[in-house]
């Protein structure tokens, strides 16, 4: 007999900045107020103090050997940001849904492009000073205001859908062998299709992961993208993807934001969950920035469901994961195919490093139950 799954204890942090609230980008270098909506309806303000200390913390916590020091500071500072009578009753809710096992969905919700670049998952509870990205199945997404999911075509979609794995060592060495037989363990376990002549493309380009989206035959359903991340030439922060060249014999290309958004643009009638195993994938760089970060771009042209890293990341599967995420993929929602993923996509692990898995899920009632 199947016994039902905990029901996951929910939470949305909205949150809109007082001065210029419908410009996403009029971020200032100075302290900030916000207004802070609550499910119930109600709101309050808060002040969140932007300033050197803090994009210094910042810069150090998304570093594969980041300071403990800073990690700790950063997160007191969001935790005095959110820190009010309503707040405290939702930690007291989080800490007794921990304790009896159930699984914690916390949702943040902004039109201000800078609030995406905080790390929420470092956010403390009181009680413990445990992080909330190391609790046990607690998972932060994140949700741009507005946007809207793109209809499927057709419509319910038809039950599985291809998985594509595309990958490039254009940025250094990657572990697609292993990446491969993860695919390919959790394919044969789920009785799922995975051609590999078809559905694998290495020495990814651009152009090359474009041609094998548009290919005959059924439509791809789950795009697993495997590379190196690196900073866009630009004089603001912004990261991208390090892809094979488009034309034999140029250097690597670093597809920004807006590439890769051009180019998944035509498949997201058919493309329900991306994955971007790469460096700084979900990290949306200088805050306020207007190119965002590239899950967030994939998020807003209607994608139901991004998963990447926010710092950097080894890229590898986590011991005791190489199958089980990717079945979950496959055979269950995409609420708990980004929370099986994130312990792999941390760089050495909780609370080593910044958490940084990173999820774009979005929600309606509308969605495919299949």
């Amino acid at each position: 007999m199947a016994i039902d799954a905990p029901r996951p204890h929910t939470l949305v942090l909205e949150m809109m900045r007082t001065e210029n609230a419908g410009d996403p980008y009029a971020f200032r270098f100075a302290e900030q107020s916000y207004v802070v909506r609550h499910e119930d309806g109600s709101t309050e303000s808060a002040v969140f103090p932007w300033g050197p200390e803090v994009l210094d913390d910042l810069d150090v916590v998304q570093r594969q050997r980041s300071d403990p020091v800073a990690r700790q500071r950063l997160g007191s500072r969001l935790h005095a940001f959110l820190s009010s009578a309503a707040w405290q009753a939702h930690e007291a809710r989080i800490a007794e849904a921990v304790r009896g096992g159930r699984p914690v969905h916390i949702t943040v919700r902004s039109s201000a492009a800078e609030m995406y670049a905080l790390p929420w998952e470092l956010v403390p509870l009181r009680s413990t000073g445990q992080h909330l990205g190391e609790l046990p199945g607690c998972l932060i997404r994140y949700e741009w205001q507005p946007t809207e999911t793109a209809p499927p075509d057709p419509d319910p979609p038809p039950e599985g859908g291809r998985i594509l794995f595309a990958w490039s060592a254009s940025g250094g060495a990657v572990p697609a062998a292993q990446h491969l037989n993860a695919l390919r363990r959790a394919c044969l376990e789920g009785h799922y299709p995975f051609d590999e002549v078809r559905d694998v493309v290495p020495a990814a380009s651009l152009l090359r992961l474009r041609e094998a989206l548009a290919a005959p035959g059924p439509p791809v359903a789950v795009l697993h993208l495997l590379c190196h991340g690196g900073a866009v030439p630009s004089d603001t922060a912004a990261y991208g993807l390090i892809l094979d060249p488009s034309a034999p014999g140029e250097a690597p290309d670093v597809i920004d934001a807006s590439a890769l958004r051009q180019a998944l643009a035509p498949f997201t009638r058919s493309l329900r969950l991306v994955v971007l195993c790469a460096c700084h994938g979900g990290n949306p760089g200088a805050p306020g920035n207007h190119l965002g970060s590239l899950a967030q771009a994939l998020h807003r042209i209607g994608i139901p469901a991004v998963v990447a890293a926010s710092g950097t990341s080894r890229a590898r599967p986590a011991r005791g994961s190489t199958s089980s995420p990717r079945s979950a993929w496959i055979s269950s929602g995409v609420a708990a195919r980004s929370r099986s993923t994130r312990p792999a996509c941390g760089s050495t692990g909780w609370p080593t490093t910044r958490p940084s898995g990173c999820s774009f899920p979005r929600w309606s009632p509308r969605r495919s139950r299949r």
